[in-house]
């Protein structure tokens, strides 16, 4: 898959469910409807994601 290969994740933000039901069918859904890459909100991803990066940072 083209995001594995560039080593990107996909991140949703408030996915309305019919967005979610046509992920899963999909190959690799799975990758994309796991609860850690799913937001209410924008600020809420900024805020994981911007943790997620000063931990790998750190190590």
């Amino acid at each position: 898959m083209a995001l594995e290969k560039r080593d990107l994740e996909l991140v949703l933000v408030n996915p309305v469910g019919e967005v979610i039901e046509k992920l899963r069918r999909g190959e690799n859904g799975e990758k994309f409807t796991r609860a850690e890459c799913m937001f209410l909100t924008v600020g809420e991803a900024v805020i994981f994601l911007q943790s997620a990066f000063n931990k790998q940072s750190q190590a």
